[in-house]
């Protein structure tokens, strides 16, 4: 094949791809799986960054009405977002601290029951003879 031959069969070619693909854009098509890119889980991905704020760009609406909607959406939606995180950040941290209560208890002890204070109880009398030692009464028996 000649080279001004093989020129013009590649813009030929590349003309027929640019109305092919001009069509599909104009009937909506913009993934390169030739399905319409706004379905309802799309739909459900695309309310989720606008609230997280992530924003990755892939879906977006194209009308003002849509852009509108997704202001005011955003304007409600992220402060209600962020409290909620701050309400699992709680929860979160609550598990960690119960974890790490329950090792806590498992390395000291050898078991799984709780730890019993006794220690401190038996000071409490020690201390409690001593004053009654000093101060003359004999009548407290352990």
């Amino acid at each position: 094949m000649r080279e001004e031959d093989w020129k013009s069969l590649a813009r030929t070619r590349l003309r027929v791809f640019e109305e092919e693909l001009h069509t599909a854009h104009e009937a909506g098509m913009t993934s390169y799986s030739g399905q319409r890119s706004w379905s309802f889980l799309n739909g459900i991905v695309y309310a989720l960054t606008v609230v997280t704020t992530i924003g990755y760009g892939h879906l977006y609406p194209t009308t003002l009405t849509g852009k509108v909607i997704t202001i005011v959406y955003a304007l409600i939606g992220i402060p209600l977002f962020l409290i909620v995180l701050t309400d699992f950040g709680k929860l979160f941290t609550r598990c960690i601290k119960f974890l790490w209560s329950f090792v806590r208890r498992l390395y000291y002890t050898g078991s799984c029951r709780n730890v019993r204070k006794t220690a401190h109880v038996q000071i409490i009398i020690v201390g409690l003879k001593l004053q009654c030692c000093a101060s003359g009464l004999h009548t407290i028996k352990t």
